[in-house]
């Protein structure tokens, strides 16, 4: 159905950062080329302001991008029509928020907001419910949400966290259209989770996590992570989806089960 497809890429970028105590900053710019897709230049700038006592203000603002997949490009079945000629999808971003330690605690808050347009997604038009879906760049969108983080490091050096990010998703098509995935964006993410120090330089972090459409269908899944340290070296054995539970993010589409995974890394 997708047959067989290449993709290049080539990319540079530029960072500049200051250092004028209480306030940091950075500007970045990077340009991405893809073949067959017009090359993107994304811009950045950020910002911190330590207010002391533990108060750190901060923002950024900045252009984002997603190329199509190789799906939307080149997928196509009776029902299904994927577009090669398809561009990326493109938009600029904001937040702003503040962190607050205070003895064993770290709060943080954010709010942010993003603009999208050349959105693609799987559309027809209203009237011809026998067509395929075709894949365009049909939509434009704003997306607005804030974060919350709490975290507490306890004496032994054990970490309990709670993060929970809160999404407000619109999407506009035009009028004599219909899309058929694009009002399926998340509305709640939350994970909780404890990390255990363990005798050997050993650390399991046990981590439950949920996540809720907008149309208010949701799913519970749990995690897993076992870490290992020995000098410089980290191995890291991971269960997701621990109790191998079934669910669905996008309708018709099951996500994988239980996976396990082991990786490495080297500090320095």
């Amino acid at each position: 159905a997708l047959g067989d497809h290449e993709r290049r890429r080539a990319s540079a970028s530029l960072e500049v950062t200051g250092r004028h105590l209480p306030l940091r900053w950075s500007l970045g710019a990077r340009l991405d080329a893809w073949s067959g897709i017009e090359p993107t230049l994304s811009r950045s700038a950020a910002a911190s302001l330590d207010l002391g006592g533990g108060i750190l203000l901060r923002a950024s603002s900045g252009t984002v991008f997603r190329v199509p997949t190789f799906t939307e490009l080149h997928y196509e079945d009776p029902a299904n029509r994927g577009d090669p000629g398809l561009s990326a999808e493109r938009g600029w971003s904001w937040d702003a928020g503040g962190e607050v330690r205070r003895g064993p605690w770290t709060v943080v808050w954010e709010y942010f907001t993003r603009y999208e347009h050349d959105l693609i997604d799987w559309a027809r038009p209203a009237a011809a419910s026998d067509e395929p879906w075709r894949v365009m760049n049909i939509a434009t969108g704003e997306v607005r949400g804030w974060t919350q983080a709490y975290r507490l490091d306890t004496p032994r050096g054990d970490v309990v966290y709670l993060n929970h990010s809160y999404l407000d998703r619109s999407r506009s098509l035009p009028d004599d259209h219909v899309a058929k995935y694009g009002f399926l964006a998340p509305r709640h993410l939350l994970s909780a989770g404890v990390a255990v120090s363990l005798p050997h330089h050993m650390q399991l972090t046990p981590q439950a996590r949920y996540r809720e459409r907008s149309d208010g269908e949701g799913h519970l899944a749990a995690d897993l992570r076992a870490t290992f340290r020995w000098t410089a070296w980290r191995l890291h054995l991971d269960a997701t989806n621990l109790f191998d539970r079934a669910y669905e993010e996008v309708p018709g589409i099951p996500l994988p089960g239980r996976r396990v995974t082991l990786t490495t890394a080297f500090v320095f």
